[in-house]
């Protein structure tokens, strides 16, 4: 249980400040769309890495599983969201200072 906790959490954590970050840093990342396809890029990228390790035999101990993407995706979609729930509270807060730095 331990393991599978560690692995889904992992999956999730690991590209969610991708999502956070990318749309403050890239105007083309503040559509959810394109947010989504960078997510799934990185991430099979990090697969097709992997099988490579795994093919050449310089790493054994690494599984390339659908999962990952998924679970990868949707920590992306998870940073996303934090961002635009932050733009909205900044909004409706009228903090223009944060407003500034995330628009």
């Amino acid at each position: 249980m331990r393991l599978i906790l560690r692995n889904i959490g992992g999956n999730l954590i690991l590209l969610l400040p991708l999502g956070f970050l990318i749309p403050i840093l890239n105007k083309k990342y503040k559509k959810f769309k394109n947010i989504i396809l960078l997510g799934l890029g990185v991430s099979i990228g990090i697969e097709l890495i992997q099988s490579i390790e795994i093919f050449t035999g310089i790493v054994r101990a690494r599984v390339v599983d659908i999962d990952d993407v998924i679970l990868n995706v949707l920590g992306i979609i998870i940073g996303y969201w934090a961002y635009r729930l932050l733009l909205y509270l900044a909004t409706k807060l009228k903090m223009s200072f944060l407003y500034n730095m995330l628009a």
